[in-house]
């Protein structure tokens, strides 16, 4: 005993030899007396500190049983053998000791509570005479559970409620009545909630043995109940058993339990119609037809979950009982903890032939989401929880439908109230990582904020949210058509204002807008993250401000943007990048802005702004820099139009990029703003008004530049935080493509330019895609496709040299493109992209003329080989 008292469970080896010879010396009655003088109730307390230490550790597992399953037994035996006084004490102690352990807290722990219960049980309940075993796999807590016995459809029909049928309980799991007795319980655990609640847990814990153990006690426990002729203790999780009202009703508990467990889903139709039964009797507590309910929905059988579902769900007999039941306090963690997690499952929602979206399961979460907030007392706190659990789903459809409910629910009541936190759950749905995976199709996430909207509306409680709150949720899940009758009925609500403060209708959002701004302007940069989604808040809850005011609200930012270019030098660090991005978000929001409310003389400013910035860039920000160059182009083509610019002040540009585009080596910066600019450049500028006479020069450079290597630039020196090649490769193969895009639609609206460039556009995309990325070479494809459509009205004008140049040229472009294309016919991530921007090349309006006028019959055998595949 001084072994097990030290604890050194590392000396695994000295501790089983302990163990063992203790098992001998307590198994000779001789040796009671010495046992006695020692303290039986001092070895117990002993033993069962060993039992817990050892209860969490896979290495002592045999160790475990051994102390569970032979000497604690043993130690009570020699208990009973001093008196009975002795043995109600050590039953007491141990009960004692297992309610201080929070037996819940593990699996582990669960077990070895109730295998100790299952080695005591005749101890405890002061049963003599009695051979009965603990059921198999207790002396070996390692075993495979027992095969349990077949159980077919008539006895599953026959068997349940029917007054007869199935003997489903184990005779040898119960006490021979003819050769025991029971003078008194020594410790009746009838009246212990504890022990209830450990049958119970024990039942659904996933755990084999476990299982096995929870369901012999449960058995032995209604056996003892029936036969030993003592009064049931005052429980209110068993008092309610009246076997002379409901003789058969725990037999066929027995039997449900069993069926739950089958694969077989014909098994369980002929019971989902009668466990309803088991909830309207009153001889039995609801908390055990919840147990079968989480039985059933732990099944490994797909069909068997889903139609347990289904009776929780839209239950033809008692739904509004069932409901009922779960709204109330014993139900409601099941319901918001077991219940509502299950239906994030794809299988039961999907319907052959029809998808997902067209699904009576759907329709029947829907309706129950709506009917249990239509029934619980606690609609606020109801709703939260449902809210909390639905955004954690890792399926969309279960997501919507989930959501569908509730919104049912905001149209019919609004008396239930969600704070900031809740409603920001949808905002997080939306933009947390698992995003991407779940909001796979635009359609879905935006029917996802609509519900939003719906709920968010009914249900906020005005006083407990800021402006803060209500821009961050808008900025995610706010309706962006600002000519629907959506986005004015959410106007409507944000114009009433928030807070304990009342302003008359419309000035609140005015207000906080004009603080906003204003402390936007003035705070110092903590990331440009960060001060992106600042300006984009700010922008989103300018959109809602009525078209009267929208000027006044900005006018903290028209103030600063005056001689802003000027001021620059004396500006704090940041407060140029803050300041375009804000500009960028409004115009992006409300494109008539600027040349609606913005002064000439603040147009001028910020085209001389973003000018200087594209020329000589002062930030290692891609985002930054493609704002400025956003800003830009609409600023200058407002000033264009306006006649306060002339469009020549867009030569030097483009002459500038093409200079930067030919020095090598070039820095990542330089690069990637020399692509923007002549995207600005091609965008702004029109054939007869600002001629390029580079144009054709600009595609051979862009075209050029498609293979660039990690190896052909020069980092920026001064980048303290060095931006992963990955994302530089990325974002500057974008800009170059956005360029090119630009730079063929301008060709293109001069035939004449278009028909010179063709040429080096097809020459240089067939030399160049098979040594292309695979991102980089559907983008090629792209303008390769873009040329050949803009020429097709010019077709007559080709002569027959150039249409033979042409020819030779597009074999070559398709030969090497489908060697490509298949190439990466096991690359699911890539295959469908340049399968696409191939076919669109191949079957292009042009090349189709070009061979049903016969004049192209080598082009027509390519042609007809990628038909074929």
């Amino acid at each position: 005993m001084e072994t097990l008292q030290r604890n050194d469970w590392n000396a695994a080896e000295r501790i089983h030899f302990v163990t063992s010879l203790m098992v001998l010396i307590l198994s000779c009655p001789e040796n009671y007396s010495t046992i006695r003088e020692l303290g039986v109730e001092k070895l117990v307390q002993v033993v069962m500190g060993g039992i817990f230490q050892s209860a969490t550790d896979t290495t002592l597992l045999d160790i475990n049983s051994r102390l569970v399953s032979s000497i604690l037994p043993l130690l009570f035996k020699v208990a009973a053998s001093e008196s009975a006084d002795a043995l109600q004490t050590i039953c007491g102690q141990v009960w004692d000791q297992i309610t201080r352990t929070e037996f819940m807290s593990s699996v582990q722990l669960l077990r070895t509570v109730s295998g100790i219960i299952v080695h005591l049980f005749d101890h405890f309940f002061g049963i003599t005479g009695n051979a009965v075993k603990a059921p198999s796999g207790a002396n070996k807590l390692q075993s495979s559970p027992k095969k349990r016995s077949k159980v077919n459809r008539k006895d599953a029909k026959d068997g349940i409620v029917t007054g007869g049928g199935v003997e489903s309980t184990e005779h040898h799991d119960l006490t021979d009545w003819s050769s025991s007795t029971v003078v008194n319980t020594v410790k009746d655990l009838r009246s212990e909630t504890s022990f209830w609640i450990l049958i119970q847990s024990g039942l659904v814990c996933g755990d084999p043995i476990t299982e096995k153990y929870a369901l012999f006690l449960l058995k032995r426990v209604v056996d003892f109940s029936k036969n030993s002729g003592l009064v049931i203790p005052d429980n209110e999780l068993f008092s309610t058993w009246d076997v002379s009202r409901s003789p058969n009703l725990w037999n066929d508990y027995f039997v449900v339990l069993d069926i739950l467990q089958e694969s077989s889903g014909h098994l369980i139709e002929p019971i989902l119609p009668k466990l309803s039964l088991f909830l309207n009797s009153d001889c039995m507590h609801a908390t055990w037809w919840i147990t079968l309910m989480k039985r059933g929905i732990q099944n490994n059988s797909a069909p068997m979950r889903k139609r347990i579902l289904e009776y929780l769900i839209s239950s033809p007999v008692d739904l509004v009982l069932v409901v009922e039941t779960l709204c109330s306090d014993i139900g409601r963690e099941f319901l918001l903890k077991t219940l509502i997690p299950a239906l994030d499952s794809s299988y039961l929602y999907h319907v052959s032939g029809l998808g997902s979206f067209v699904s009576l399961f759907g329709e029947k979460v829907r309706a129950f989401i709506r009917t249990v907030l239509e029934i619980t007392r606690t609609k606020s706190a109801t709703l939260r929880e449902i809210i909390k659990t639905s955004v954690g789903f890792s399926t969309k459809v279960s997501v919507l439908y989930v959501m569908m409910g509730l919104s049912d629910f905001a149209k019919i009541q609004n008396d239930a109230k969600l704070g900031p936190e809740d409603i920001l759950h949808f905002s997080d749905m939306i933009t947390n990582h698992r995003a991407v995976s779940v909001w796979t199709k635009p359609d879905a996430r935006k029917l996802f904020c609509q519900l939003a909207q719906d709920v968010m509306i009914a249900f906020s409680d005005r006083a407990l949210f800021s402006f803060n709150d209500v821009s961050q949720i808008l900025t995610v899940i706010g309706p962006s058509n600002t000519s629907s009758s959506r986005f004015e009925h959410t106007r409507n609500w944000c114009s009433v204002g928030f807070g304990s403060e009342v302003v008359a209708e419309g000035k609140w959002l005015l207000r906080e807008v004009q603080n906003a701004v204003a402390n936007y302007l003035k705070s110092s940069t903590e990331s440009i993250e960060t001060d992106a989604r600042h300006a984009e808040q700010i922008g989103t809850m300018v959109t809602f401000i009525s078209c009267q005011a929208v000027k006044e609200s900005l006018q903290p930012l028209l103030s600063r943007l005056h001689r802003f270019n000027a001021s620059l030098s004396y500006a704090p660090s940041g407060l140029s990048n803050r300041v375009i991005l804000l500009v960028a978000v409004i115009i992006n929001k409300l494109p008539s802005v600027v040349e609606t409310y913005f002064p000439s003389d603040t147009i001028l400013e910020l085209i001389q702004t973003c000018q200087n910035q594209l020329l000589h860039p002062s930030t290692l920000s891609f985002h930054i820099l493609r704002k400025v160059s956003f800003v830009f182009e609409h600023v200058l083509h407002v000033g264009i139009h306006s006649g306060l610019k002339n469009p020549s002040i867009l030569v030097p540009l483009e002459l500038n990029a093409i200079s930067k585009l030919k020095s090598k080596p070039q820095t990542q910066t330089c690069l990637f703003v020399s692509y923007l600019v002549l995207q600005n450049f091609y965008n702004l500028s029109k054939p007869g008004t600002s001629q390029s006479t580079h144009c054709a020069e600009s595609i051979s450079l862009l075209l050029s530049d498609m293979t660039f290597s990690k190896e052909a630039i020069m980092f920026d020196a001064d980048s303290k935080d060095p931006i992963p090649w990955s994302d530089i490769q990325n974002e500057i193969q974008i800009a170059q493509h956005e360029a090119l895009e630009s730079a063929l639609e301008y060709a293109a609206s001069s035939g004449t330019q278009m028909r010179d460039v063709l040429p080096l556009v097809i020459v240089t995309a067939g030399e160049k895609i098979s040594n292309m990325s695979n991102t980089s070479a559907p983008l090629l494809l792209k303008s390769v496709q873009k040329a050949l459509d803009s020429v097709f009205l010019l077709y007559p004008a080709f002569d027959l040299d150039t249409l033979g140049s042409l020819e030779a040229n597009l074999c070559v472009l398709l030969n090497e493109g489908f060697r490509v294309v298949m190439e990466n016919s096991g690359n699911a991530k890539h295959f469908h992209a340049l399968l696409e921007a191939f076919c669109r090349v191949a079957f292009s309006p042009f090349i189709l003329h070009a061979i049903s006028v016969g004049e192209m019959g080598e082009l027509r055998d390519c042609v007809f080989t990628v038909e074929l595949f």
